[in-house]
C-alpha cells in the first residue's frame, strides 16, 4: 500500500482498508501472524500520508486514527482467536467506541468498499482483495439490518397476514358449513402465525440495540440475516397461500336411516336379497326397482349404513342420477365422496381424472339412485373392467335396470298390511280413541303399502281430530277419481293440512329448485323475504330463525326431508312433482322449468299471470329482449345457467313488482341499465359465482335491496 498511488481520496480510502480487512483475515482464518500487513497500513497513513494524491488533506486526521484502530483491532483479533464471521464486529468494536465516526466514513468510503458504486471494480482490483466478498456480506448485513428488517415488517403487514386473513374468512365460512378443513390450509395457517411472532421478536431484539459500534457486536449481522432468510420464507408462504383454490371439502354425514325401517320383515328379505348380490364374486351390478314411492331410497340408505358398519367394502360412493341425468352434476357428488375436486369443465376430462381416482381404491361400492333412461357409466368415469369396484342402481322401471346390463335385479316390493299399520301407527303416535284406531287401518289400506303415502298422511293427520280423520278418505277418493295416483293424492292432502299461507307457499318455494338439488338456508332465506313470508324482521340472523320454524314444520308434515347438513333440506322427486301440479292449479302462478336442459327462453301460458318463475339450472344462453312483458312476477331465478353472458338493457322495464333476482352462477360480465326500474320492489338479489362480473354500479339505485349475494364472485 506504500508504494500505490491512488487517483483519488475516495480510491486511497477504500485501498487502505481493504490492505486492513485482508490482514485481519488472514489472521482470522488462518491464523497465521504476518506483521508486515498491518505495518503497512499503519506506515501509508501515519507516517507518509502525504505521498498520496489527495484533492484535500481534510480526511487524513481521521485516516490517521482509522489506521490506529485498525493496528489495535489486529492485536484484539488475534487475542481473542476467535472466527470471522461470528465476532469480526465484536473485536473491532473493542477498540472502535465511536460508531459515529464510522457512520461518517460511510460515504464514500463503505459504499465504495461494499461495492455499491460504479468505482469498485476498479478498486478492489487495484487492492488485490480476493476475499472481499464475505466481508461485503457480512457488512452489509450489518449495516443495513434496519432496512432489511422494515422490508420483512412490510411483507408480513401488508401482504402475509392480509392474504392469512382472507383465507382465515374463508376457512370460518366452510366451517359454518361443517365442511372439512384441508390439513395443507391449517398448516399454512399455523406457519404464518409462527413467521409474525418471528418478527416481532426480531424487531423486539433490534429496538434492544443501541447507537454504540460496541453495543452491536454480532447481533446487528445476524438480524440482517436472519431478516433476509426470513424475506425468503414469507415469499414462499405468500405463493402457497395464493394457490389455494377450496380451503375445504364437504363432511359428509352417515345418511340418515329411519328408526322403524329394521323391523319391517318384508323390507329385512329385500336388504338381505342386496347383500348377498354384493357378496356374489359373479355380480357387479345389481339393479333394484320398484314404483315410486315404495322406498328404493330409504332401502339403499339403509344398506349403506351396513356395508359402512360390516366394511363389506373400502368405500362406498352415494349419487343420485335424477330424471334429466348431469353428468358434470353427477361426477362432482362421487367426486366429493372420494375427497377430491375437479375443476376442469370438460366431462371427458372430468371422467378421465374420476376414473383415475377410483383405480386407486382397492374396493368400492357405487350406489346410482333414480335412473330413468340407461346411463352410460363410462361417460361418467365409472369403467367395471378396469377399477374393483362393484355398482347399484335403482330405478322405477326393471327395463332400466335391464338397459344397464345388471347381473342382478331385485323388486322392492311394497310394504305388507301389517308392516304399512306399524309404519302409520309410528308416525301418527298415540291415539287415543277406539275410533281413530279403526280409522288408521282404513287409511292405510287406501295407501296400498306405499311408505311416502303411508308416512305423508300420518305426519298430516298427526295431533289432528277426528273430524278432519274422518274427511281423509273421501278427499283421497276424489283425488284419485280425477286421475292422482295415492302418493300424490296423499301429499296434496297433506299440503292442504297447512295452517299457513306461509307454510304453503314456502313448500312451493321448495319447488322452485331442481329436482334432488339440495336447498340451502341461505339461498332461500332471500326467496322468502322477497315473498314476504317471514313477518317483520330486522336482521338476517331473525329472518332464519323464522325460516327454520317454517322448515322444520314441513319436514315434521312429511313434506320435506333433512338434508345432510345443518340448515338444509331436501325434497322427495314425488312430492316435489306433486308441488309443481299443485301449483300449476293455481292458475299458473308459478312456472317451474328447472333442470330440462332448456336452451332458450320457454313460451309461458298467461306470463302476464306469473308470479313466479324458475329457470334455474337449463343451458340457455341469451335473452332476448322481446320476451312477453311479465308484470306480475315476484320471484324470477336463471341461476346456475352457466352459458349466459348478456342480459339486454331493457330486459326489466316490464317487471315493476320484481322482489326476489337470482343470477347466480352465469357468466354476466355487466348488470343491465333496466335494473335501476326495480329501485323501489327488488330486494333479494343473487350474485353469487358470477365470475366474470366486472360492473355493479347499477345496484347503487335499489333502494328497497335487503338481500345482496356476492359469494365468489
Amino acid at each position: 500500500c506504500g508504494s500505490t498511488r491512488a487517483a483519488n481520496p475516495e480510491e486511497a480510502e477504500a485501498v487502505a482498508v481493504v490492505r486492513g480487512m485482508e490482514a485481519a483475515l488472514r489472521i482470522g482464518l488462518y491464523r497465521v501472524l504476518i506483521l508486515t500487513d498491518c505495518q503497512k497500513l499503519v506506515s501509508a497513513f501515519r507516517d507518509r500520508p502525504e505521498n498520496l494524491s489527495w484533492g484535500a488533506l481534510t480526511w487524513a486526521p481521521d485516516i490517521r486514527v482509522l489506521a490506529t484502530r485498525f493496528e489495535n483491532f489486529y492485536f484484539e483479533f488475534v487475542h481473542r482467536s476467535c472466527n470471522y464471521d461470528a465476532h469480526f464486529l465484536d473485536a473491532w468494536g473493542a477498540c472502535t467506541p465511536d460508531f459515529a465516526f464510522l457512520e461518517a466514513l460511510r460515504p464514500p468510503l463503505l459504499l465504495t468498499l461494499l461495492g455499491l458504486t460504479d468505482r469498485s471494480a476498479t478498486v478492489m482490483e487495484a487492492a488485490g482483495c480476493l476475499i472481499i466478498d464475505p466481508v461485503k456480506e457480512f457488512a452489509k448485513s450489518a449495516f443495513y439490518y434496519k432496512e432489511y428488517l422494515n422490508n420483512l415488517q412490510s411483507k408480513v403487514q401488508d401482504s402475509l397476514l392480509m392474504l392469512q386473513k382472507d383465507v382465515k374468512g374463508e376457512v370460518n365460512l366452510a366451517r359454518d358449513n361443517g365442511d372439512v378443513i384441508h390439513n395443507a390450509v391449517q398448516h399454512w395457517i399455523v406457519k404464518v402465525d409462527e413467521v409474525r411472532d418471528q418478527v416481532a421478536e426480531l424487531t423486539h431484539q433490534a429496538g434492544q440495540i443501541n447507537s454504540s459500534l460496541r453495543g452491536w457486536r454480532s447481533a446487528r449481522y445476524r438480524i440482517g440475516t436472519e431478516s433476509q432468510k426470513m424475506i425468503v420464507i414469507v415469499e414462499e408462504l405468500l405463493g402457497e397461500g395464493r394457490s389455494f383454490g377450496n380451503v375445504s371439502n364437504r363432511a359428509l354425514v352417515p345418511p340418515r336411516v329411519a328408526e322403524h325401517f329394521d323391523v319391517f320383515a318384508s323390507r329385512e328379505a329385500t336388504k338381505k336379497e342386496v347383500i348377498k348380490a354384493l357378496k356374489d364374486s359373479n355380480t357387479n351390478l345389481v339393479g333394484v326397482y320398484g314404483m315410486g314411492g315404495v322406498g328404493k331410497t330409504t332401502l339403499m340408505k339403509e344398506i349403506r349404513k351396513q356395508v359402512e358398519e360390516t366394511k363389506l367394502f373400502d368405500k362406498v360412493v352415494f349419487a343420485t342420477v335424477s330424471q334429466n341425468p348431469d353428468l358434470r352434476g353427477i361426477q362432482t357428488q362421487i367426486a366429493e365422496s372420494l375427497g377430491m375436486e375437479i375443476k376442469e369443465q370438460s366431462i371427458p376430462v372430468r371422467a378421465a381424472k374420476l376414473s383415475a381416482r377410483l383405480k386407486q381404491e382397492k374396493s368400492i361400492l357405487l350406489m346410482l339412485d333414480d335412473l330413468w333412461t340407461r346411463l352410460e357409466l363410462t361417460d361418467v368415469g365409472i369403467d367395471l373392467d378396469e377399477v374393483s369396484c362393484k355398482v347399484i342402481i335403482t330405478s322405477r322401471r326393471l327395463d332400466v335396470c335391464n338397459s344397464m346390463m345388471t347381473t342382478k335385479n331385485i323388486d322392492v316390493k311394497v310394504l305388507s298390511k301389517n308392516d304399512s299399520l306399524e309404519l302409520f301407527r309410528q308416525e301418527v303416535g298415540d291415539v287415543d280413541s277406539d275410533a281413530l284406531r279403526e280409522m288408521s287401518e282404513k287409511i292405510v289400506n287406501e295407501c296400498g303399502g306405499l311408505p311416502l303415502a303411508i308416512v305423508t298422511l300420518a305426519r298430516a293427520l298427526r295431533k289432528e281430530d277426528k273430524g278432519v280423520w274422518t274427511d281423509v278418505i273421501p278427499q283421497l277418493r276424489k283425488s284419485m277419481y280425477e286421475g292422482m295416483d295415492i302418493v300424490n293424492a296423499s301429499i296434496k292432502m297433506s299440503y292442504n293440512f297447512l295452517k299457513t299461507r306461509e307454510s304453503k307457499l314456502c313448500f312451493l318455494l321448495c319447488a322452485l329448485f331442481p329436482e334432488d338439488d339440495v336447498v340451502t338456508m341461505d339461498a332461500l332465506v332471500g326467496y322468502a323475504i322477497g315473498e314476504d313470508l317471514l313477518g317483520d324482521v330486522e336482521t338476517l340472523s331473525e329472518a332464519r330463525g323464522n325460516l327454520r320454524i317454517m322448515l322444520n314444520s314441513l319436514v315434521s308434515s312429511g313434506l320435506l326431508l333433512k338434508g345432510d347438513y345443518e340448515g338444509y333440506v331436501m325434497m322427495h322427486d314425488i312430492v316435489r312433482d306433486a308441488a309443481i301440479s299443485i301449483a300449476r292449479e293455481n292458475r299458473n302462478e308459478s312456472i317451474i322449468s328447472a333442470g330440462l336442459g332448456l336452451q332458450k327462453w320457454p313460451k309461458l301460458k298467461e306470463p302476464g299471470k306469473c308470479l313466479r318463475l324458475s329457470l334455474m339450472s337449463n343451458d340457455i344462453r341469451e335473452v332476448s329482449a322481446d320476451i312477453p312483458e311479465c308484470s306480475q312476477l315476484v320471484t324470477l331465478s336463471l341461476a346456475r345457467n352457466r352459458s349466459l353472458a348478456d342480459i339486454p338493457d331493457r330486459f326489466f322495464e316490464g317487471m315493476k313488482r320484481l322482489a326476489t333476482l337470482d343470477l347466480s352462477s352465469t357468466k354476466i360480465s355487466s348488470l343491465p341499465q333496466s335494473l335501476s326500474s326495480l329501485n323501489n320492489c327488488l330486494r333479494s338479489l343473487y350474485l353469487d359465482y358470477c365470475t366474470k362480473l366486472q360492473d355493479i354500479s347499477v345496484i347503487g339505485n335499489l333502494k328497497t335491496l335487503e338481500i345482496l349475494g356476492l359469494q365468489y364472485t
